[in-house]
């Protein structure tokens, strides 16, 4: 009944109050019990998401010494490893999940068939796509984008549509320079409520990293939109636009932060006038400069630009 409560509280991912039951059930049942591997598993697994990294590196040890060898406490203590930063221990123990996988009878052969009626107890796809998507995180963070490839093909072709695989797979798209590959990754994750906000962080930084502002100006366009009292999203939009020598888009910004009741400086006025001076709204572009100048009365560029577009329109004594 204590693994039951505990196992309750973190399905409902109450890990504070999943523990201490966790524990009492790994220290109090007999160790051949079926559920023991998954009790221990899920302690460690809850000391993870508190933060307690290293006992939990020390929990999945307990667990792996007390157990006989079975894929989930070798799991628990592979993700316990990751998260400290031990990467080659957190590989030795996924490759020795897979081992005792074949071992217990939860696959049948290499190729990732479950095993039917070999008595295991606990999630099965820690030996089958989780198995994958954490090698393949383990395997990246140690730099071996090459030997992560077989994982996030498997991954690309058994868990298509699952928005953590996509976004790792993006990374990994990523990190190998095949950016039209991760962008198409995040388009579609851009499109899931769950997963929209960060997809469009990550595909924004892609196209901004790489200073490829023609590809980032939408995207930059949908942040600022979702989060306008960001303003690093409207300046970088800002900065895309004019790298890109993109008026409309440079107008467009500017329209846009005026709809939004945002503040403007006196350079801003300038840089929006500039932007309608060069598509040949020369009335428009004077209000702004005129407002400029309103704003800041020793700001020679708002003058400089005032005095040129009075020229355009013919009024050559007040220019």
């Amino acid at each position: 009944q204590m693994f039951n409560l505990g196992n309750t509280y973190f399905g409902m991912e109450d890990y504070a109050k999943a523990l201490p039951f966790l524990e009492k059930a790994c220290r109090n049942a007999e160790p051949t019990r079926d559920f023991v591997p998954q009790a221990w598993s899920m302690w460690v697994q809850c000391l993870i998401r508190l933060g307690e990294q290293e006992q939990a590196v020390e929990v999945g040890k307990q667990g792996v010494a007390l157990q006989h060898p079975h894929p989930l406490l070798h799991f628990a203590l592979a993700l316990a490893y990751k998260q400290a930063g031990e990467l080659q221990k957190a590989y030795e123990h996924l490759l020795k999940v897979r081992e005792t996988a074949l071992q217990t009878g939860l696959l049948v052969s290499d190729d990732v068939i479950l095993g039917v009626g070999s008595g295991y107890t606990g999630d099965p796809t820690i030996a089958t796509y989780k198995w994958h998507h954490t090698m393949a995180q383990v395997l990246m963070q140690m730099g071996r984008l090459e030997e992560a490839s077989e994982h996030i093909h498997y991954l690309e072709r058994e868990r298509p549509h699952d928005p953590l695989c996509m976004l790792l797979c993006g990374e990994w798209h990523r990190l190998l320079g095949d950016y039209e590959r991760a962008s198409e990754l995040y388009n579609r994750l851009a499109e899931l409520p769950d997963t929209q906000v960060v997809a469009l962080h990550l595909h924004a930084n892609l196209w901004w990293e790489n200073r490829d502002y023609a590809q980032a100006i939408p995207i930059l366009r949908q942040l600022a939109s979702l989060f306008p009292q960001e303003e690093e999203w409207w300046h970088r939009w800002i900065h895309a636009s004019e790298q890109t020598q993109n008026r409309d888009a440079l107008i467009d910004a500017f329209e846009w932060r005026a709809q939004q009741g945002l503040p403007f400086t006196a350079d801003m006025h300038v840089n929006w006038g500039r932007a309608l001076w060069q598509r040949g709204n020369y009335q428009q572009a004077l209000a702004h400069f005129t407002e400029a100048i309103w704003l800041d009365p020793s700001n020679t560029n708002a003058f400089l630009n005032a005095g040129d577009t009075l020229y355009q329109l013919g009024t050559y004594y007040e220019a």
